[in-house]
């Protein structure tokens, strides 16, 4: 049976009552995984207290009155009552920390996909870039351009100077990780080649 906040209020100290209404409605969709654990480990202190005295309490009643329950048969009735109630908060906080650890992990699988999915997508060449656009032809890189002379990219055709020139454009995203790695294989070959001596 749902316990309102009235029946809640009559019950509870204001500590636990807290508790009562962190795991209701809009206070409960607020949390945070890590808030929530904190909240699951206080409601279960409260549901174990609570059962825990009920059971000392029935076991004294029944010292002293015969029965369980009492000579009226509602003994220990508010213990049981609030045994209860916590019982139910603590399940709706561990319902609650599961689906957002499940939405947590779901978020997590889908960045670690795209991570290698870019990891793993080859390096498209600049040359193939260009002719990519909507609408070219694509052509062979060793074919004459079609642009007329004077808007060639007439200048020094080493490779530092193609690094420089490509250096100073500007970063599209997903490049760096590459230059990264053409760097590093660079270094690696150079090291190669000082250890043959």
């Amino acid at each position: 049976m749902a316990t309102t906040l009235i029946q809640a209020r009559k019950l509870l100290t204001a500590a636990e009552l807290e508790v009562f209404v962190v795991s209701r409605g809009q206070g409960l969709t607020g949390l945070s995984a890590v808030q929530l654990r904190g909240k699951v480990k206080r409601a279960r202190t409260l549901s174990e207290k609570y059962r825990d005295l009920l059971q000392r309490q029935k076991l004294a009643t029944r010292d002293r009155a015969g029965t369980k329950m009492g000579r009226s048969g509602a003994a220990n009735a508010r213990t049981a009552e609030k045994a209860a109630l916590f019982a139910d908060v603590l399940e709706s906080f561990s319902r609650r920390l599961a689906q957002v650890e499940a939405a947590q992990a779901r978020a997590e699988q889908k960045a670690a996909a795209v991570k290698t999915k870019v990891r793993l997508a080859p390096a498209t060449p600049r040359s193939k870039v260009a002719t990519a656009k909507v609408g070219a032809t694509p052509r062979s890189p060793k074919a004459p351009s079609k642009a007329p002379v004077a808007a060639r990219n007439v200048g020094p055709s080493s490779e530092s100077a193609r690094v420089a020139r490509h250096a100073m454009q500007p970063k599209q995203s997903g490049q760096q990780n590459v230059h990264a790695h053409i760097a590093a294989r660079g270094r690696r070959n150079q090291a190669k080649r000082d250890g043959r001596g």
